[in-house]
C-alpha cells in the first residue's frame, strides 16, 4: 500500500470519527417536504431536498410548539417567532365568533333579496330568468312552506312557532350584462347566508338580505 492510499484511509476514518462525535444523541432524520407540518422534539436532523444540492441542517434544542420557517433557496431554517413564543400566543381557548338571532313574527313572514344591477348594467334575461334563490332552513320543519328553489327574490315563508328557533340557508344569484357596447361584459353576482332566527311574536314580517343595491323598504 502506497503513502497516497495510507494518508487518504487516515482521513476517511477521522472524517467518520467527527460524524459520530458531533452528531446529537438520539437524532432522527426527516425528509423535508412541501405542505408538510412535521413535530420536532428535541434535537432534530432535517434533509432539505427541496432543490437540487440539498444540505443537512440541524436544529437545537426543543422546537415543540416553535414555527420553523424553510428558506430553501439558502437550505436554511429559521425561527420568525422566538423559542417558546409561540405556544404562549394561542394559550386559553378557541375563540368564538357568534350572531345574535334575528327576532321573527310566527307565521307568515317575507324574504326578499334585495339586488339591482350597477349602473350602466340590466339583468341579464337573454336566456331565461336571471336570479335563482334556493332557500332552506335547519331544522328542517323550522319551515312549513315556501322551502325551495325559486326565480323570484320576494318568497313567503310560514315559520312554524312550534320550532321556535333555527337557521334559514339562503343562496341567491343574479346575471347582469352591460347595457351598451358590442361585446357586452356579463356578470354573475352569488351570496349564500346563514340567518340564525327566532319565532317570537311580535317579530319582525319581513326579512330583507342585500344581494347588491339599496333597499327601498
Amino acid at each position: 500500500m502506497d503513502g497516497n492510499s495510507i494518508r487518504a484511509g487516515r482521513a476517511f476514518a477521522m472524517i467518520l470519527l467527527a460524524v459520530a462525535v458531533f452528531v446529537p444523541t438520539g437524532a432522527s432524520s426527516a425528509i423535508l417536504q412541501y405542505g408538510k407540518t412535521y413535530v420536532l422534539p428535541g434535537s432534530e436532523t432535517i434533509h432539505d431536498d427541496l432543490y437540487v444540492g440539498g444540505r443537512v441542517v440541524d436544529i437545537q434544542g426543543t422546537v415543540d410548539g416553535d414555527l420553523v420557517v424553510v428558506a430553501s433557496t439558502a437550505h436554511t431554517l429559521e425561527r420568525p417567532v422566538p423559542p417558546g413564543v409561540a405556544a404562549k400566543l394561542i394559550e386559553g381557548p378557541a375563540h368564538q365568533v357568534t350572531r345574535q338571532p334575528i327576532d321573527l313574527a310566527p307565521g307568515e313572514v317575507t324574504l326578499s333579496v334585495v339586488f339591482q344591477p350597477p349602473p350602466g348594467q340590466k339583468l341579464d334575461e337573454r336566456y331565461g330568468p336571471a336570479t335563482r334563490v334556493q332557500i332552506t332552513s335547519s331544522p328542517p320543519n323550522l319551515i312549513r312552506s315556501g322551502e325551495g328553489t325559486d326565480t323570484s327574490l320576494n318568497r313567503q315563508l310560514m315559520l312554524d312557532s312550534h320550532v321556535g328557533h333555527g337557521v334559514l340557508h339562503v343562496v341567491a344569484q343574479a346575471a347582469s350584462c352591460d347595457e351598451a357596447g358590442e361585446h357586452p361584459v356579463c356578470r354573475l353576482t352569488r351570496q349564500d347566508w346563514g340567518v340564525p332566527i327566532r319565532v317570537v311574536p311580535g317579530g319582525a314580517t319581513r326579512l330583507p338580505l342585500m344581494l347588491g343595491g339599496m333597499d327601498s323598504q
